[in-house]
């Protein structure tokens, strides 16, 4: 083998093993989810989501927030839920501050919405993927949370899920001013959830 082509392979073999590191070490945290991206300054408001998807019959009244709660058909018959949570940020709208994207029941009666496709992170994260996908799109969690309690997982699901949740992973901004978070729910290796929130 001539020298060059010895240079060449191991030039090659040094830019995909820094490619990798890069790919692993790195941390996005998303911010777009079901086609709304919550971003500061720049928040999503009730009439964005009632445009998108209808006003919903279960408006739910929290403290000083309300939200909406979805059930989504896709077109091949899977089904999977939404929760949208606003909060009064400007005096005169409803903001978008947290989404959750579910395989299970978020709460009941639920309105039925039918959509062309599943929904998904800006970046394709759907429903049922794996933790490697994630991790290749976002790199390691800045956060893993195994076993979590039973009010993590009651809080997510609003007290109507049984299912057991074997571990969040948690993607966390490091700007002190920036409150986006990503947390991604696993049960048995698949994705069963995900929540989208820049609430503090």
């Amino acid at each position: 083998m001539h020298l060059s082509s010895l240079a060449i392979i191991i030039t090659l073999t040094l830019a995909s093993f820094t490619s990798l590191r890069a790919d692993t070490i790195l941390q996005i945290v998303p911010s777009c989810l079901a086609g709304f991206c919550l971003e500061s300054g720049n928040l999503p408001t009730e009439k964005a989501v009632n445009a998108r998807f209808g006003g919903s019959r279960q408006k739910l009244a929290l403290w000083n927030a309300i939200a909406y709660c979805y059930k989504f058909i896709v077109t091949d018959q899977k089904t999977s839920y939404g929760y949208f949570e606003f909060k009064m940020r400007n005096d005169t709208d409803w903001q978008l501050v947290t989404i959750r994207l579910s395989q299970e029941s978020l709460c009941p009666n639920a309105d039925v919405v039918t959509i062309k496709s599943e929904l998904s992170t800006k970046e394709g994260v759907r429903l049922g993927n794996n933790g490697v996908e994630i991790i290749r799109l976002y790199g390691q969690p800045k956060y893993v949370i195994n076993q979590p309690s039973e009010a993590i997982v009651r809080d997510f699901f609003s007290d109507l899920s049984k299912i057991k949740i074997n571990f969040i992973s948690q993607y966390v901004s490091d700007d002190n001013k920036d409150l986006s978070s990503a947390r991604f729910y696993f049960s048995n290796k698949q994705l069963i959830g995900i929540e989208i929130s820049v609430d503090e």
